[in-house]
């Protein structure tokens, strides 16, 4: 199951991928997310982990991976099998171009819901890229 979503930032990519890369802020702009510790020790850096509750999910553990400052950074976790959300971050006029790539596997038989699953997972894809926008626009 895989999910886009394309947004612009009037902040620049470094700003972005700092703020993203910092899993512990996912709590104020991801609707579904209650809480998120990271579990790493400083620097946040490719293989950092935090542990999150959240609404639907339960806890669930994310490692930062593809991690290339200020250009792309991917959360992986094994919600729902095994699952991705990509950011891919691009210069732009006004600051930042940003497109989301949400990906799940879910296992065994968890695959029969996948529309379920998608027509729940697409509208909340867009609620995290607008909450991402709120958060660092108004944080300038």
């Amino acid at each position: 199951m895989q999910m886009e979503s394309e947004f612009d930032i009037a902040q620049p990519p470094e700003r972005v991928f700092d703020y993203l890369a910092d899993i512990t802020n996912e709590a104020k702009w991801n609707p579904w997310a209650k809480t998120v510790e990271r579990i790493t020790p400083d620097p946040i850096a490719q293989g950092s982990r935090f542990r999150g509750s959240y609404k639907r999910f339960g806890t669930v553990v994310q490692e930062l991976t593809d991690f290339e400052r200020p250009k792309h950074l991917t959360y992986h976790s094994d919600a729902m099998g095994n699952a991705e959300l990509k950011f891919e971050l691009n210069p732009s006029a006004g600051g930042t171009s940003v497109r989301i790539l949400g990906e799940a596997h879910p296992p065994g038989p968890m695959r029969l819901l996948e529309p379920l699953m998608r027509r729940m997972m697409v509208p909340h894809l867009h609620d995290m890229a607008a909450g991402i926008k709120r958060q660092l626009e108004s944080e300038s």
